[in-house]
């Protein structure tokens, strides 16, 4: 089992963080990758570091609930919002089908669970 290739596939990440999974989605080619990021600080490194220049890639500024008209279909989508709870990520969860390609792949990652017992056991 190796890692998925998204060379040829549109991907769509909610929250651009430290940038680990774009770096690592860009060196796999995808063709077409949109990063939906809220956080003034982060969405400055990301201009800092030449994010709006990289080919093939569409910056969004923020937050996913309000970005939703403008996003279309993905293949693989990538969520990581650390600022955001439980309510937040069951709403995604609640349009994820309209974002996300028949065969698509979907991944998470979120802090929210590391503030509780019992949500960490649900996660």
């Amino acid at each position: 089992c190796g890692a998925p290739s998204l060379s040829g596939s549109d991907v769509l990440n909610i929250g651009f963080g430290m940038g680990l999974f774009d770096e690592a989605a860009q060196a796999l080619g995808p063709r077409s990758h949109t990063i939906v990021e809220a956080h003034p600080d982060v969405w400055a490194n990301m201009h800092a570091r030449g994010w709006a220049s990289r080919p093939r890639c569409a910056l969004v500024f923020g937050r996913w609930q309000k970005a939703l008209p403008r996003l279309g279909l993905y293949d693989a989508i990538f969520y990581d919002t650390f600022g955001e709870g439980v309510a937040e990520f069951d709403a995604f969860c609640a349009v994820l089908p309209a974002l996300l390609r028949p065969g698509g792949r979907f991944s998470f990652f979120n802090g929210f669970c590391a503030h509780s017992a019992r949500l960490h056991t649900s996660f």
